[in-house]
């Protein structure tokens, strides 16, 4: 179909193309309605190792229960102990720090009670989170800390990794006992935007439009299409 003849269409029905562009507004307006900011995301990188290094013995005493322990970490690190330790070191109201371990997010059967869980979790936004993630294969420990600048967010990272490391020492949690923790990479650090952009409202405007604009302009050739289907089968009807 020429460009001619769609805006020869669209011009017959403006007052249609018109409506298109009040439902594009409605939208563009719904996402992105809200208030952004700025915050502070730091993450770093811990590694769970047996006393001797498993890199200068190929088969040290505890290797075979890292997997266990790296898991047991993570999940230490968000109970109400651990978090307000972390809190504390972090100089931050242990009220307004959130721990998540990402094994326990996502449901494993997706039934109406794990999901409506995992769903109040996801919208609790407080003004810190930690977000743990461990890989029990390697082992590693991923933290990513969320807080309202970057300097917290380091530092926030920085407490939760020396606190897994506290936690694995001897005499602290016995479940660990005989693990080391390292730091496996430097923190790294950045400031995001959250919360509704500009940039996704216009494209919702322009998308929005497009395919109201797309279905006025088809419409006439679908209708013909069907009257002439009608035509068609009227023959052997009769």
């Amino acid at each position: 179909m020429e460009l001619v003849t769609v805006l020869r269409i669209l011009w017959r029905r403006r007052v249609l193309v018109g409506l298109g562009v009040v439902a594009a507004i409605w939208v563009a307006f719904m996402v992105g309605h809200g208030a952004s900011r700025l915050v502070g995301v730091a993450s770093a990188r811990v590694v769970v190792d047996t006393p001797r290094s498993q890199a200068v013995e190929p088969s040290p005493r505890g290797a075979s229960t890292l997997a266990q322990r790296t898991a047991l970490l993570a999940y230490l690190a968000s109970t109400d102990s651990i978090r307000k330790r972390i809190a504390s070191g972090a100089r931050v109201p242990a009220d307004q720090l959130l721990v998540v371990d990402d094994r326990l997010t996502t449901p494993a059967v997706p039934t109406a009670l794990p999901e409506a869980a995992s769903t109040a979790a996801a919208a609790d936004h407080r003004r810190y989170e930690l977000n743990l993630h461990a890989d029990e294969t390697l082992p590693i420990i991923s933290i990513v800390a969320r807080a309202p600048d970057r300097r917290s967010a380091v530092r926030l990272a920085a407490v939760a990794a020396n606190t897994l490391k506290a936690v694995a020492a001897p005499g602290d949690a016995p479940a660990t006992r005989g693990s080391v923790v390292n730091v496996f990479s430097p923190i790294s650090a950045r400031e995001v935007v959250e919360g509704p952009r500009r940039l996704f409202a216009l494209i919702a405007f322009v998308v929005t439009l497009v395919l109201w604009c797309t279905c006025i302009a088809l419409a006439p050739g679908i209708a013909r299409a069907g009257r002439r289907a009608a035509e068609g089968r009227s023959p052997g009807l009769t």
